[in-house]
């Protein structure tokens, strides 16, 4: 899908899993039970949430302490 600015802030995403989409400079701030997979999708400019941002990381199999 593209999602090019697609505004998630604050959503409630109930377990949604995006994969192969454009999702270049959408806003997932503070937005809820999502996940993103960092090597499948294009994430330019996209925001998130501090906590959010180190998950994203996790799921790229980097390891944060």
């Amino acid at each position: 899908c593209d999602l090019e600015k697609a505004a998630f802030r604050k959503a409630q995403l109930q377990e949604a899993r995006f994969e192969g989409n454009n999702l270049s400079s959408a806003d997932f701030r503070d937005a809820l039970d999502y996940v993103i997979q960092m090597d499948r999708n294009k994430l330019t400019g996209a925001k998130f949430s501090f906590p959010d941002a180190v998950r994203l990381l996790e799921t790229a199999g980097i390891i944060v302490e």
